[in-house]
């Protein structure tokens, strides 16, 4: 009688694990790209609630101070207005009269953009079109009757699909339109 020999199957296990390892592997780098593509999302995400809520601030201030333009100071749709270099008076540490109230206001409003978000600038205008253009133009055309339209930008990068690690340039846009 012959002997069954067992030893033909000699290292098919160590295959079997080899596989299994490089199966998970496959499997915790799609996980971990799922997980960077979270976390993009969630920055950019963040990003728009700031935008959103910086606009409404600017809203809320124009609101409160409708008479400006009536009592000679620049009209809060003066582009000029939105800039941060320059000096304005402090309203809170002075008194000011309305046409330095306006222009602290539009100065402390852009510090905030550039602040809270990435390259972060905005306006203050009319536009019948709000939502023309690329972001970072104003492309506002000033039609009397077009509602107030603030315009909010920033730089939202993302990562190229390149393995290289380099990143592109994306500005993003928020928009909102209401009447004083």
């Amino acid at each position: 009688m012959r002997k069954r020999s067992t030893n033909r199957q000699r290292g098919i296990s160590l295959i079997e694990i080899l596989v299994a390892i490089v199966i998970l592997s496959i499997g915790l780098l799609g996980v971990a790209g799922l997980q960077l593509m979270s976390i993009k999302g969630v920055g950019s995400s963040a990003a728009r609630t700031t935008a959103a809520q910086l606009a409404g601030d600017m809203i809320e201030r124009i609101r409160s101070n409708l008479a400006a333009p009536e009592n000679g100071a620049p009209d809060y749709l003066n582009a000029a207005l939105y800039t941060t270099s320059g000096s304005a008076v402090d309203c809170f540490t002075v008194a000011c009269n309305a046409a330095d109230a306006v222009r602290s206001q539009a100065r402390q409003w852009m510090q905030k953009l550039a602040v809270a978000l990435p390259s972060g600038s905005g306006i203050v205008c009319r536009d019948s079109t709000p939502n023309d253009g690329v972001p970072g133009a104003t492309a506002c055309d000033n039609v009397a009757t077009a509602p107030y339209v603030v315009k909010v930008w920033w730089d939202d990068r993302q990562r190229s699909g390149g393995g290289g690690g380099s990143s592109t340039v994306v500005l993003q846009r928020f928009t909102t339109s209401f009447l004083p």
